[in-house]
């Protein structure tokens, strides 16, 4: 295998083999400027990132691909061939030079609906390359001299030719290294002031994607900015409260930016920026010197005074009285105080909190809340921002949920629609995601956050059920109600809740003092005892206890003989790293193909499929864990799917299994709250593997929830007394 430097050559699309949100990989022949093809026995594959493409790659299309390479010999159809694999750094578009050329664009783009190849052979004989200007100029007069092109011909012409309009712009932002991609983003949103825009302020680039270091590289290099240019400062100001906010945070003081602006400008430079004027920016310094993002204000203002509209409207009337003890008088069980207590206020207000900690029924109790609202006539809309989360909602309720994002992905409520939302795992609700929900919905909607805030925080910025909790109506349960029989977890998680060293006084929970070096074995080890309803629940990819690795070595151990997932695309042999028997997890929601983000399942079928549809390709089948559902395996859930001997908290959050396996490691997001979300996932068993002081430790260790700061309470706490 020959490895290659960075460099650049023409290529002609051959077909695309695969794509992603993140990047397109496709087969091309090596052209010349013409087109023609100037290496019959060699051919390529490239792996090009979607911010450097500017529009989709289609087949015969020609492209300047700049990129390192690497080459090996092939064998394909008998004939000794070169294999050249390149990862693209920068695409450019080469318009086509002659008719071969150009009626292989125009015939393989479905843009150009009704221009066969016998129209573009004869627009290019009539008009040559002024073809071009003719198409951007949208000059339909000029186009229907073409014998045998009509009007719909003419249109369809103008607008296929759209997204290839701005090449000559994108050309200009070529010259500064500046990505197409990225190119194409400021051309759709400055539109033709778009060179203008970064002339002025190359800064403006972070905001489609471009790195500080990149844009700081164009504005120095080629516009000619000093180290202590006023746009500069600013958007480094910017820069550390975007990092702020990637930590959790919304707001910040003084010190928290000096201490990380000083790391890109050094002290005297970031001392000078936070006094520059801040107006008309991206953020703004309140009276009380807290620095806010115009964006995290504006997001916490709108859910504060929602919410306090919503917590301080309350209703009560015969008919709820009716409805709430009928449901109460039908139930298969009694309920508690506290429980009818969190019901009727769900019931009665507007926005409230049902809280408590793991196993207090705070899911169950939901179905009461429901079958109240139901008989009312008003629509409930459970949701979770897992699919896994959801999908438990179901199963414990009867009631259909969906996730967050597939709710809003729907049309917006009407207006005169009398719906409540209900989101479970409230937790990890992010302030971006209340927002959405908060905007997606009318005014009167009424909103119910069901979570433990003893739980894992948000992967976003923002805390809201911490912060809303005790501030809006909240009913707070304390009896556990999920663990049957005396398996000691609930004594074991509470004490852990309360930052107290629990007892090992259960055999169903036991601790595996090993160090540091031997937890994979242990762990594969204690998996392979009793794979069935156990899973392994990790907190970091790589390393001791590292999914990654952790999943490797289970799948060596208790199914090294399975059958990989083998298939054939574009002539050429390819597999995944998952084998017949191998439990698997789904990464991304796909509601056509029925799988969530967390659905988990295993592979029953590997290398075809009994259940894929005639004439769809499938390369395996996997059972859909607690249903009897099996699903294909088909090519637009391929880069969906993972081993999942090990998964992620996250991942499991919302679900609960009958043997917990947990590799104790010194990580960053491993504390209190991740400790105590791990062990109740727990419903029989729970196996601890590490050392017993690193596991002390990391009850004591303060939840990383407890350290972010948020501006939603104060603004709630004033909505609420300013509305009294």
């Amino acid at each position: 295998m020959v490895k290659s430097a960075n460099s650049s050559i023409n290529l002609k699309v051959t077909s695309v083999w695969y794509e992603n949100a993140d990047k397109v990989v496709f087969g091309a022949m090596a052209a010349d400027d013409e087109g023609r093809n100037v290496a019959v026995f060699k051919y390529y594959v490239v792996h090009a990132p979607k911010r450097h493409i500017p529009f989709p790659i289609k087949r015969m299309q020609i492209w300047k691909v700049t990129g390192h390479y690497t080459d090996r010999s092939v064998v394909k159809n008998n004939i000794p061939q070169t294999e050249v694999n390149i990862t693209a750094s920068k695409l450019n578009m080469i318009l086509p030079k002659n008719v071969n050329a150009f009626m292989g664009l125009i015939v393989n783009d479905n843009s150009f609906e009704g221009i066969g190849e016998r129209l573009a052979f004869k627009l290019w004989m009539k008009f040559r390359k002024r073809i071009y200007s003719i198409l951007e100029n949208g000059s339909i007069n000029e186009l229907l001299e073409t014998k045998g092109l009509g009007l719909k011909g003419a249109v369809s012409l103008i607008q296929g030719w759209n997204k290839y309009r701005n090449l000559r712009h994108i050309a200009w932002f070529d010259k500064y290294d500046i990505p197409s991609g990225i190119a194409m983003q400021l051309i759709k949103h400055h539109k033709g002031k778009s060179i203008q825009a970064i002339e002025e302020d190359p800064y403006r680039l972070m905001s489609f994607g471009l790195s500080f270091d990149e844009a700081d590289q164009v504005a120095k290099q080629s516009f000619g900015f000093k180290d202590n240019s006023p746009k500069r400062l600013l958007a480094v100001v910017a820069l550390a409260q975007k990092k702020r906010m990637l930590d959790g945070h919304t707001i910040s003081n003084h010190s928290n930016l000096l201490l990380i602006i000083s790391e890109t400008l050094g002290e005297e430079l970031a001392a000078q920026a936070l006094r520059l004027e801040h107006s008309n920016f991206s953020f703004f310094v309140s009276s009380n010197g807290i620095y806010h993002s115009m964006a995290a204000w504006t997001m916490e203002c709108v859910i504060a005074k929602r919410l306090a509209s919503l917590s301080l409207r309350e209703t009560w009337t015969p008919s709820y009285e009716e409805a709430l003890s009928k449901t109460i008088y039908n139930l298969p069980f009694s309920m508690t105080e506290r429980q009818v207590e969190a019901v009727t206020t769900s019931f009665s207000r507007g926005a409230s909190v049902v809280s408590g900690g793991a196993g207090t029924g705070k899911t169950t109790i939901l179905k009461v809340v429901f079958e109240c609202y139901l008989a009312l006539g008003a629509e409930v809309k459970p949701m979770a921002l897992s699919g896994r989360a959801a999908q438990r909602i179901t199963e414990l309720t009867g009631f259909p949920a969906q996730t967050i994002a597939a709710f809003l992905k729907q049309d917006p409520i009407c207006s005169t629609s009398r719906t409540v939302l209900v989101i479970d795992e409230a937790s990890m609700l992010d302030l971006p995601t209340m927002f959405k929900l908060v905007t997606h919905v009318p005014p009167m909607t009424r909103f119910i956050l069901v979570g433990d805030p003893a739980q894992l925080c948000p992967i976003g910025a923002g805390k809201i059920l911490h912060d809303v909790i005790d501030i809006i109506p909240t009913t707070t349960l304390d009896i556990v109600k999920r663990q049957k029989g005396s398996t000691g977890i609930p004594e074991f998680s509470q004490a852990i809740r309360d930052k107290k060293i629990p007892l090992f006084r259960s055999g169903n929970i036991r601790f595996h003092e090993v160090a540091v070096n031997n937890i994979n074995a242990k762990i594969t080890d204690l998996y392979a005892q009793k794979s069935i309803h156990s899973h392994i629940v990790a907190a970091k990819y790589s390393g001791n206890g590292g999914i990654d690795v952790i999943n490797e070595l289970c799948q060596s151990l208790c199914n090294n003989d399975g059958q990989r997932i083998e298939f054939e695309q574009q002539g050429k042999l390819r597999h995944l790293n998952i084998k017949q028997g191998d439990p698997v997890i789904f990464i991304k929601n796909n509601y056509d193909r029925g799988v969530r983000n967390g659905t988990m399942g295993t592979v029953v079928l590997a290398g075809r499929s009994d259940v894929s549809a005639e004439g769809e390709f499938a390369v395996a089948d996997i059972k859909i864990d607690g249903e009897e559902r099996v699903i294909p395996l088909t090519m637009d859930l391929i880069d969906s799917v993972r081993v999942a001997y090990a998964v992620s908290l996250h991942k499991a959050q919302g679900s609960q299994f009958k043997r917990i396996i947990i590799p104790l490691v010194n990580a960053r997001m491993v504390d209190n709250s991740w400790l105590y979300t791990a062990v109740t996932r727990a419903e029989i068993k729970i196996e601890l593997v590490g050392s017993r002081k690193l596991f002390e430790r990391l009850i004591m260790r303060d939840s990383a929830i407890n350290k972010r700061d948020t501006y939603l309470k104060v603004l709630l706490i004033k909505e609420i007394s300013k509305r009294s």
